[in-house]
């Protein structure tokens, strides 16, 4: 494992753990940790043994949604070629084998949290962060997602 990784990957009895891991700008969704989360999402998928996968995050935002510090520098086409590597990401969930499980112990921000979230098969939310889930269609998540709030 790479120490300049922010996307961590290990797997203890069957079930992988993913774990966001950038602290420092809210685990945004920039193109190193859309890249790594992809990368992480595809090995748990053709892992035969991995028969669940928990996502979870370091500091005290879950994803602050898009990197916008990192899209200042791009171009037209460079934003649309990370949205849609963000979106494979997304996909790569929605598409997993076995069941995923979101264990948020903060805010989850921005409209680009909701694709994550509507595919994640069970999200388990500290009651103190339920007032920070922030998404532009909140329908579109309960109809395809069981919110469990820990107590």
């Amino acid at each position: 494992m790479s120490t300049d990784e922010i996307v961590h990957y290990a797997v203890d009895r069957a079930i992988a753990t993913i774990t966001l891991d950038s602290p420092a700008n809210r685990n945004a969704l920039s193109t190193q940790l859309v890249g790594e989360l992809s990368g992480h999402l595809a090995t748990a998928a053709a892992d035969d043994d991995v028969r669940a996968i928990v996502l979870t995050h370091t500091g005290t935002v879950f994803c602050a949604g898009a990197d916008l510090k990192e899209r200042k520098g791009m171009s037209v086409d460079d934003v649309r070629n990370r949205r849609l590597r963000g979106y494979a990401a997304y996909n790569a969930l929605e598409a997993l084998p076995m069941p995923a499980i979101a264990v948020v112990h903060g805010a989850a921000l921005c409209g680009t949290c909701a694709p994550p979230l509507e595919d994640i098969t069970q999200a388990v939310i500290s009651p103190a962060v339920t007032d920070t889930i922030h998404v532009p269609e909140p329908a579109l998540i309960v109809a395809s997602l069981i919110l469990c709030f820990a107590r």
